[in-house]
């Protein structure tokens, strides 16, 4: 049976809010991007709906359904889900299912009988132990989030809880629900959940382990227990992991950038990775899978930012995890939470909601927000720019090429660094940029420091060099790491685009960058 789209008319206003916004932008993206942007929306839309829609305030979508929907006082949690329009339509045209998370009645619970009986009498799974690629469409249409994430962790923890075995068979993968499903099915669900909580915290450990080399004892099934039953800001999750490594990340903190050693840059720049890493397989799952926390995140989201940032990934064939699974400012545990785990009492009294905040008062006061982020986003995209298409690849393996647009007004210097970074070229300090004048003579640019030239980036963009269409250009950064650009076209920019951007690249860029989703 599918999950109904079923909204509380009330919210439909607000809820839209999040549709407008990020369809209104994708409208902008490439066309070929845009499929990969509407599979998207459902993930993009839970991101959001525990994200402040005014900034440094409490008033998530989340928060405020639960105060309108007196969730407390039934030991419930309300979450709003975004059920995609048929192949062929507008995303624009997706709907909102509310779902209902309580020990009586619980989605998690209910898709994980709906994966295993999808296995009677049997059926065929990947290499990876994932259900065969043309049934997951019949599958995710049925669960309560349509993503194919959802599906990925119910499936990895259905193994984890035994729910599925082996059969034999010759040159595929068969798999059978196991006969232990009917005595796990027995159990309440309030059982059931609490196996499923120690699963799930089991399984955070093992990604934690697997994608960061940890050493036995570290990122502990009980550590990520205990950070689900007694909830903390996410910076102290922080400390306490890495403490768990023997390293004092609030000293760290504390450092001016200059007084920072390469070590501690080192570390620093792990933070990202573990902060995806947290949110992922833990926050996530334990507030829009389990319903167990509710996480808060005070930074609006920036539609521009967000859609442009997703096109990226998606162009280059990158996981757009990395743009989707950011963890928020702190969690609490939700009603169901309490009603699992006790409630102890210690929540921070700035973290709850005003009572008696009337529902269309708050949105109101959200309309008005929303209005006046969408001016200050238009503001913040300016006049539009004058944009070079340029064509780069390296000299000596023509099949490596991107395809870039960037503006004229970018400075000469940062545009060789990215291009630099763009082509894996590490440490640069030295690059000799060679560009034809109006009379077709090559004149050389370095930077600052540089003896090779006397003519420098520095303070120059590359609206000050004589670029048209057809162009050939060069940057140098070392005898045989030469990179060749040609300029394809000018045009103006469109001011819902974030630039610079790649448009588009070789397969053979896209292989050797393609990384494993190891988060």
């Amino acid at each position: 049976m599918k999950y109904e789209q079923t909204t509380q008319t009330r919210h439909n206003q607000m809820l839209n809010l999040f549709l407008n916004g990020y369809t209104d932008m994708v409208a902008h993206m490439d066309a070929y991007c845009q499929k990969g942007l509407k599979e998207a929306a459902p993930l993009a839309f839970t991101k959001w709906y525990y994200t402040a829609i005014a900034a440094d305030t409490l008033l998530s979508p989340a928060n405020i359904v639960g105060q309108d929907l007196n969730s407390q006082d039934e030991g419930k949690e309300y979450l709003y889900t975004l059920r995609l329009s048929p192949e062929g339509q507008e995303l624009k045209k997706s709907d909102f299912t509310l779902l209902t998370y309580s020990v009586a009645e619980h989605p998690f619970v209910e898709d994980l009988r709906r994966i295993t009986d999808f296995c009677i009498p049997d059926c065929k799974m990947d290499e990876n132990l994932f259900f065969w690629e043309e049934d997951r469409p019949i599958l995710i249409n049925k669960l309560a989030h349509e993503s194919e994430f959802y599906l990925e962790y119910l499936t990895r923890l259905a193994w984890r809880l035994g729910l599925f075995v082996y059969m034999p068979a010759i040159h595929t993968k068969k798999v059978q629900r196991a006969p232990y499903c009917d005595a796990f099915f027995d159990q309440t669900n309030e059982e059931i959940l609490k196996m499923a909580a120690e699963a799930a915290c089991e399984l955070a450990s093992e990604r934690f382990s697997i994608s960061m080399d940890l050493d036995h004892g570290i990122a502990t099934p009980s550590f990520f227990k205990e950070c689900l039953t007694s909830p903390i800001e996410t910076d102290q999750i922080f400390i306490q992991f890495y403490k768990q490594v023997d390293i004092d990340i609030e000293e760290i903190w504390k450092t001016q950038p200059a007084d920072l050693t390469e070590d501690d840059k080192a570390i620093i720049s792990s933070f990202l990775f573990t902060g995806i890493m947290i949110d992922k397989w833990f926050i996530f799952p334990m507030s829009a899978f389990f319903g167990m926390i509710r996480p808060i995140s005070f930074t609006p989201i920036q539609y521009f930012n967000l859609v442009n940032n997703l096109s990226a990934l998606l162009i280059m064939e990158h996981n757009i995890g990395a743009e989707l699974f950011t963890p928020p400012s702190y969690y609490s545990l939700t009603p169901l939470g309490k009603a699992l785990w006790g409630d102890n009492g210690i929540e921070d009294e700035k973290y709850k909601m005003p009572e008696k905040l009337p529902y269309e008062e708050i949105l109101e006061a959200l309309e008005r927000e929303t209005e006046i982020n969408r001016f200050e986003q238009v503001f913040y995209m300016g006049p539009e720019k004058d944009i070079l298409t340029i064509q780069v690849s390296m000299k000596e393996d023509p099949d490596f090429w991107k395809t870039i647009e960037i503006a004229t007004t970018t400075p000469l210097d940062e545009f060789c660094r990215d291009l630099a970074a763009a082509f894996a070229v590490d440490e640069v300090t030295d690059y000799l940029l060679s560009v034809p004048d109006e009379n077709q003579f090559p004149v050389d640019y370095t930077p600052q420091g540089s003896k090779r030239s006397v003519n420098k980036t520095t303070e120059k963009t590359l609206e000050d060099l004589y670029l048209d269409k057809g162009t050939v250009f060069s940057l140098t950064f070392e005898k045989t790491n030469q990179i060749l650009l040609e300029v394809t076209d000018i045009f103006p920019g469109d001011p819902f685009i974030l630039y610079p951007r790649i448009k588009m690249q070789s397969s053979k860029v896209t292989e050797i960058e393609k990384v494993d989703e190891i988060f």
